[in-house]
């Protein structure tokens, strides 16, 4: 977008007539050459979709232009297009030269174009230049040539022949007006014939316009500059104010604007604006912006843009634009610095001077050219008004008039810069100026410098005052100063500099301004406020918050229920005051990008005038912004063009917003589903290509932004890449065919051979599995044999080994019970106590440890090789059972009686007897239930 911005002209703007909004300076005029829609020098038409693209009827074809790229399509036979028409089918129908067909718009980069040549020659009549296509709200299209009314209905094309040549066709509130010019006016009745309405004075020429005027009334534009009120019988002619001018330059077209008003593109003129009552809003021409006097084409888009096709290049005006500009110097175009509006007029002052112009009484600027003060020439800082006197900071000095008097100069020997009243105190001022701070005096309603004020011999631009008797004063790079003026002698008044032992954090780039009646400093590091108790500064939370520290606030202007304007940075905005809470101050910071770089450096001027209304001073004239008039944005993003390289597995993606008339930081973030993992970043290129794309299915996003405006809800663009063709579902089908049929022949062909030499070797096998079977069974007989053989001397030999382990154990316990008797006996014999005591605790331990766990783990593990696990089966189906009930199965398992287990268990055979009782519950068996056989059989 930036480079056709490159070679459009922002407007030399004069302030001849008012604005067409709410605000006092002009619209902003972006103009496109030939060299930046490369295409044919004029332009006879221009119209557009539903999403705000434009086409234009060009010399060298059918232009576009969506508010990034033009493009040029020619028809068939390379002729001027003269009028297009857009079809809710997609369908763009351009009449040419002895051509008429129109454009399918499947790709905005490939339109085709479907020529009508063909079925017009089969009626056999004569194509010339085709003015006009209209459609009805029956969908029937006509155009004309000569003096043939053409008819397009459901592709099939019919013409008749009407009384003289047609020089206007138009279709208004669905009623088709036909103008032949020696005849008069007509319309097409419902059968499709012409009805005559009314003649046309031969003196006014052809019609160029029917507008609707009101219900059942027309306005009738004619090429001589005559206006008429038409109620469908008489003509009536419409007083306006511009008619002598639309007599000198013509009306060669015209259209009704968004709001009702009527814009009129003469021959010579420019264009000119009425509203119904006939009165001029405003006159455009080259002379205040306009690309060509001679406009050919009117067209008034969604955006609220006026475009005008001219005979050499287009122009866009931004009617509805909350911005307008004012040179009050005219084309010298300076920079701006001050302002101020007193009663209806405005007093501009600028590098060249001060101006004045009068303003309307519903607010609008006068018709007539701002004007110089007298005695003002040159550089002016600032205008201010106390009471009924103007007073002018000048370069030269200071200057003071009532409105509608010249200027006195009364401080002629330095500059100055502005003026300060001094509350409380009447017909006095003080005056800011380069080398100091001059006191004023108002005697016999004259006003004289009376001196300056001593101890102060700086440049004092900018003054702010805090109480009665005390003003802060800035240097922009030796600090701060606080005034205090002696009231019985004020040339004695006292100053104080402060800087960084105060605690600024620095001397340079200082400045104060009063914000709700309190002293706000700017520093390099943030904004602070003073604390006359501590004598210091110290920061301003509240706004550092809103602002930050890192970028210095270059200007704070309080504004209309209780806003602050700013400039910061390069940055132009205000903060809005929350209208929900009065306890407390909340701000939401609002900035207005179009104002980015805008602002005269060091002198950045802000006035709110009026609630809503704003004035900028910038590097080149006045800019009015209008806060109650909205920008219209387009409503969607559009793809406006799609391609794929199969060779490169490339896909090619052109997007946009259009949104023709700025040049505003539009920026597009975009996805590939199926290959991005996340948004990519924000740019402004509108153009992306991914490459090496694998086979799968994608859907491409893209999202925009105005940034700190507005933003657009993603446009979303589904698709597909395929493999390639040999690699494709049919390509891979095939292969499985010739697959599954080369496997078929491989085992069809041997069949046979394989099945008879199947049966051979499976009678082969049988036999030699009989003999085998045989053989296998006899081994099978003898492993069986000798396994059985070894497990019994397995079994053998450690049933062997367990009664050896049992009769050792038999003959220890003997022994045991053996000694222990004789202890006993020597026990009681004894009649020493502790020989005594000494033998009976020895008893205890051999009668507690007559069972040994090392001797019954060797007896358990022999036990349970040779009985198959016996201890663990039963202990693991009867968990009650305890290790002394374990033992016992054992040895009931081993077929031992009462008595043999007596001495194995250390207890007596009465208490074998009651374990073998209690043995028997916990093993769940019945009084006919015999414990040894259950043992022996488990």
């Amino acid at each position: 977008m930036g480079n056709f911005f490159l070679a459009i002209s922002f407007f030399s703007l004069l302030f001849i007539f008012p604005t067409f909004t709410n605000g006092q300076g002009l619209p902003f005029i972006s103009n496109f050459e030939k060299g930046v829609y490369q295409g044919g020098t004029q332009h006879w038409e221009i119209t557009s979709d539903a999403y705000g693209v434009l086409y234009l009827a060009n010399n060298d074809g059918l232009l576009t232009y969506d508010g990034y790229a033009w493009r040029k399509y020619p028809v068939k036979n390379r002729t001027i297009v003269r009028s297009v028409l857009l079809d809710n089918k997609d369908k763009i129908f351009v009449g040419a030269q002895g051509e008429f067909g129109y454009f399918k718009e499947d790709n905005p980069q490939e339109m085709e174009y479907v020529s009508f040549h063909k079925e017009l020659d089969s009626l056999k009549v004569k194509l010339e230049d085709i003015w006009d296509i209209v459609k009805t709200d029956e969908g029937v299209i006509y155009f004309y040539s000569g003096r043939q009314l053409f008819r397009l209905e459901n592709g099939k094309i019919d013409f008749q022949e009407l009384p003289a040549d047609i020089s206007y066709l138009g279709v208004t509130d669905n009623q088709l007006f036909i103008h032949c010019l020696q005849k008069g006016l007509y319309k097409l009745d419902q059968k499709g014939m012409p009805v005559f309405l009314t003649p046309i004075p031969l003196k006014d020429g052809p019609i160029t316009k029917v507008m609707p005027f009101s219900k059942n009334i027309f306005l009738v534009a004619t090429l001589e500059g005559s206006l008429y009120l038409f109620d469908g019988k008489k003509l009536n002619s419409w007083d306006n104010q511009a008619k002598e001018y639309l007599s000198r330059h013509k009306i060669y077209t015209a259209t009704i604007l968004n709001n009702g008003q009527f814009a009129l593109g003469t021959s010579r003129g420019g264009i000119v604006i009425l509203d119904k009552n006939g009165k001029t809003q405003f006159i455009l021409n080259k002379e205040n912006g306009l690309i060509n006097n001679n406009v050919l084409s009117l067209f008034n888009d969604k955006q609220g843009n006026l475009w005008a096709g001219t005979d050499n290049g287009i122009s866009c005006i931004q009617l509805f634009y909350p911005f307008t500009y004012l040179y009050p110097d005219e084309n010298m175009g300076g920079t701006a610095y001050s302002a101020i509006k007193k009663g209806r007029n405005f007093y501009f002052g600028t590098v060249n001077g001060l101006y004045q112009h009068t303003a309307e009484e519903n607010g609008r600027l006068a018709k007539s050219k701002a004007f110089l003060i007298p005695n003002t020439e040159g550089q002016v800082w600032q205008v201010q008004s106390f009471g009924n006197e103007i007073w002018v900071g000048h370069h030269l000095g200071a200057f003071v008039f009532n409105e509608n008097e010249k200027p006195r100069h009364i401080l002629k020997n330095t500059g100055a810069w502005l003026f300060k009243e001094i509350p409380g105190v009447k017909n006095k001022l003080l005056c800011g100026s380069y080398n100091g701070i001059y006191l004023l005096e108002n005697e016999n309603n004259t006003w004289n410098p009376l001196g300056k004020l001593s101890r102060f011999d700086e440049s004092a631009r900018i003054i702010i005052p805090e109480s009665n008797h005390s003003f802060w004063i800035a240097h922009p790079y030796r600090g701060i100063f606080n005034l205090r003026l002696d009231e019985s002698n004020f040339f004695s008044s006292s100053v104080t500099y402060l800087n960084t032992k105060q605690k600024l954090p620095s001397n340079n780039g200082n400045s104060v301004y009063s914000i709700y009646n309190q002293a706000v400093f700017t520093t390099e590091n943030g904004i602070y406020k003073y604390d006359p108790i501590q004598r210091s500064f110290f920061p301003y939370t509240l706004l550092n918050q809103v602002f930050g520290t890192s970028t210095k606030v270059k200007t704070l202007v309080e504004g209309f229920d209780g806003d602050i304007w700013f400039a910061q940075g390069d940055e132009v905005g205000y903060l809005a005051r929350s209208r929900e809470r009065s306890d407390s101050l909340v701000f939401k910071k609002k900035i207005i990008p179009f104002l980015k770089n805008k602002l005269v450096g060091g002198f950045e001027f802000i006035y709110p005038y009026q609630k809503d209304k704003v004035l900028f001073g910038t590097d080149k004239g006045f800019l009015f912004y209008d806060m109650k008039i909205q920008n219209q944005y387009p409503e969607n993003i559009l793809l406006r063009h799609f391609s794929f390289d199969k060779n490169l597995n490339a896909v090619t993606f052109e997007y946009v917003l259009p949104y023709l008339s700025q040049s505003l930081n539009i920026q597009y973030a975009i996805k590939l589903e199926g290959f991005d993992k996340e948004w990519r970043p924000w740019t402004k290129d509108n153009k992306m290509t991914y490459s090496n794309l694998p086979p799968a299915s994608y859907r491409f996003l893209v999202k925009a932004r105005i940034e700190g405006i507005k933003s657009w809800k993603p446009l979303s663009f589904s698709f597909t890449v395929e493999p390639p063709w040999y690699l494709s579902r049919g390509v891979k089908i095939f292969y499985l065919f010739v697959f599954l049929l080369s496997i078929f022949l491989l085992l069809f062909i041997p069949r046979k051979r394989f099945d008879k030499e199947k049966k051979l070797m499976e009678q082969k096998l049988q036999k030699k599995t009989l003999t085998e079977k045989i053989r296998a069974d006899k081994a099978l007989e003898d492993i069986v044999r000798l396994e059985n053989e070894k497990l019994q001397i397995d079994n053998d030999t450690k049933n062997q080994e367990l009664a050896s382990t049992t009769l050792h154990l038999l003959q220890k316990n003997e022994l045991i019970q053996d000694l222990s008797i004789k202890l006993s006996e020597i026990s009681k014999s004894s009649k020493e106590k502790e020989t005594k005591q000494a033998i009976d605790q020895l008893l205890n331990r051999v009668a507690n440890d007559q069972q040994m766990d090392k001797d019954w783990e060797i007896f358990a593990q022999h036990f349970n090789q040779v009985h198959l696990d016996f201890l663990h089966r039963i202990t693991e189906k009867y968990p009650d059972i305890t290790p002394k009930d374990q033992k016992l199965c054992a040895f009931l398992r081993m077929n031992l009686s009462s008595k043999e287990i007596a001495p194995l268990l250390g207890i007596s055979i009465r208490g074998v007897e009651i374990s073998r009782y209690r043995l028997r519950k916990k093993l769940h068996l019945g009084a006919d239930d015999n414990l040894s056989t259950f043992i022996l059989h488990f």
